[in-house]
């Protein structure tokens, strides 16, 4: 007779009437977690005044604060090389809902443009945050889009 070791302890046998239940999985309890604070939030929500409301929404709509990096939240703080993406900003791009600009083409548009200025452009990543810290929103396709802009000069935007 060979000796096997029991890879689990017995269980205790059940009660009449008792039934085991399932232990719930570590995705489910988050999601439960998630509501429970969603639940909180919405009745705090509707326990506060409506001055309390809108001074909630204005500080987290406020334009001084910038989306966070690894360091955190910081105030924005513009420097030379957020002055010429403003510029290009001013000068050749136009708010429209209904379309959208290859961020590449957008990018080749503003070196064109500081280069005729004769200012160095930045790069491409850091034209890109510094168009999302603008507030220009970043569509995520096949290609990266921003969305809700247009070249004034009538460039491809396709």
């Amino acid at each position: 007779m060979s000796t096997r070791k029991i890879p689990n302890p017995p269980r205790a046998p059940l009660k009449a009437g008792e039934t085991k239940l399932p232990q719930p999985s570590r995705k489910l309890l988050a999601r439960l977690r998630a509501k429970a604070e969603i639940d909180l939030i919405r009745v705090a929500w509707t326990a506060a005044g409506e001055s309390a409301r809108r001074q909630f929404l204005a500080e987290l709509m406020s334009p001084a604060c910038k989306r966070p990096k690894r360091g955190g939240w910081t105030a924005s703080t513009p420097g030379d090389e957020d002055a010429t993406v403003g510029e290009f900003v001013k000068a050749c791009v136009i708010a429209d809902v209904g379309q959208r600009v290859r961020s590449t083409v957008l990018y080749e548009a503003y070196r064109g443009f500081s280069i005729n200025s004769g200012k160095e452009p930045v790069s491409h990543k850091t034209f890109s945050l510094r168009l999302s810290g603008m507030g220009y929103r970043r569509h995520y396709s096949n290609v990266i889009w921003f969305v809700g802009l247009r070249l004034i000069d009538g460039g491809d935007a396709s």
